[in-house]
């Protein structure tokens, strides 16, 4: 994703097993069977994903690490009143990860 200015460009790398199946098309135009991308394993772990940042104008990379973020473990406040807290805690230490990043009109700074 490029930043609105074009001197960002968020770049994102999956790396591990993308945990789907190829499923056998039988009727097919050409009449032979051909493979089609089949859906996720249920169960299977997620790919593990790097975030980077290009800045065209330094012509330097920077690494996204998701740990530096201040509060990204944190529960939210209506949760933290809840009775189920030890089982909030549990889900609190999966992984996070970044979707597409949302730019200002500037292209200044992203979410």
């Amino acid at each position: 994703m490029i930043s609105p200015d074009g001197r960002y460009i968020n770049e994102a790398e999956a790396s591990g097993r993308e945990g789907r199946n190829d499923c056998t098309e039988f009727c097919t135009a050409s009449g032979y069977t051909e493979d089609i991308p089949g859906r996720t394993k249920v169960g299977e772990p997620l790919p593990v994903c790097e975030n980077f940042i290009y800045d065209q104008q330094r012509d330097t990379v920077y690494k996204i690490q998701l740990i530096n973020i201040p509060g990204i473990k944190d529960l939210p406040d209506y949760r933290r009143l809840s009775r189920n807290r030890k089982r909030q805690l549990r889900k609190m230490k999966t992984k996070s990860r970044l979707s597409v990043p949302i730019w200002n009109a500037a292209g200044t700074m992203a979410v």
